[in-house]
């Protein structure tokens, strides 16, 4: 018995031995690093829509859509008024190789503007792209045809005489002026509506002076007759063009100041007179054409695109990207696919 008892402990030592030896050596094998757990991967956010504009620079205001209104650019008429407080001026031919001018106001107010003349499909066109106010004296039958089947907001002063005024220091028809204010008032059914914020170009900051071309750049737009010839002049300084209109600076009338666009578009359109439309021209401004644009000195060539009427005027460069304005006022010329464009 006495034998059965010594063995029993001496397995129980082994066993006790064994284990204290176990955990000397375990203790000092070290821990397995754990396995690394995957980062959950954060979903990039979506870049922001592009704001648009008119001007870029945009002040604030109670205006919740563009007004256009057309003004003449017969040469005996100039200076015109308004011009400069316009984010937008679009320049195209009428009849007879006379030019005239639609201005689209932002937020930004004229308390005089005018000559303000009839209505021309293009420009009607163009008005309904930025879903605008137009503002017009009469026009051709076929443009107040568009206006209709269109769905313009116009403010013809045919039937709202009260918005105008009819000045006697000039004799008719280019004696109707009017403001931005009277006819917004006037019109304020078509106050709300639109989206400023969703309306005209995408913009992007000036260039710091340093970076902007030091050569100068004159560009030329030879419209028809010498009276209509268009010349803007590069200023680096301001980083504007200076227009001039048959072979004059070009003013406002309302501060006797020339005009200076930071942006030029030159838009070619398909141009054809209406059969029987005494001299009216049908110039397509719906469909695609070649373009150039003038900014911070710099020539960049692509496409216009607008597929309707109703559709805001795209600009594409070469490769197919939506091209950039800098703030501030832009001309749009609408040429003829063959008008001579000279840049030196």
């Amino acid at each position: 018995m006495k034998r059965k008892w010594q063995i029993i402990i001496g397995v129980i030592a082994i066993v006790i031995i064994v284990g204290v030896v176990a955990g000397v050596f375990l203790s000092g094998s070290p821990e397995p690093e754990p396995k690394p757990q995957k980062k959950a991967q954060k979903k990039k956010p979506k870049p922001p829509e592009p704001q648009l504009s008119l001007c870029g620079d945009d002040p604030a205001g109670n205006a919740t859509r563009p007004l256009a209104i057309m003004v003449e650019n017969l040469s005996s008429i100039r200076p015109q008024a308004g011009l400069n407080s316009a984010c937008v001026v679009v320049e195209g031919l009428a009849e007879g190789g006379i030019t005239r001018l639609m201005l689209v106001f932002g937020a930004k107010d004229a308390e005089n503007v005018g000559p303000i003349r009839s209505a021309r499909s293009h420009f009607v066109a163009m008005a309904r792209g930025w879903d605008a106010i137009y503002g017009h004296v009469g026009g051709s039958i076929y443009a107040m045809r568009d206006i209709q089947d269109w769905g313009v907001k116009g403010w013809d002063q045919m039937g709202h005489s009260a918005s105008y005024e009819r000045v006697r220091w000039t004799r008719a028809p280019h004696n109707v002026f009017s403001s931005t204010a009277r006819i917004r008032e006037a019109a304020s059914q078509y106050k709300e509506g639109g989206d400023m914020a969703a309306i005209g170009f995408k913009f992007e900051p000036s260039p710091p002076k340093e970076e902007r071309p030091e050569e100068s750049k004159k560009v030329t737009i030879d419209f028809s007759d010498p009276a209509y010839l268009v010349d803007y002049q590069y200023d680096r300084e301001t980083n504007t063009y200076k227009r001039f209109n048959g072979g004059q600076p070009h003013l406002d009338a309302n501060n006797q100041t020339q005009v200076t666009p930071t942006n030029i578009i030159v838009m070619r359109a398909p141009t054809n007179p209406i059969t029987g439309g005494s001299g009216v021209l049908d110039i397509n401004v719906s469909g695609s054409g070649d373009l150039t644009v003038f900014r911070d000195g710099k020539v960049i060539q692509g496409s216009w695109e607008k597929a309707a009427p109703g559709s805001p005027l795209t600009l594409k460069d070469a490769s197919g990207v939506i091209i950039s304005l800098s703030p501030g006022q832009t001309w749009i010329e609408i040429v003829r696919p063959t008008t001579q464009v000279t840049i030196q």
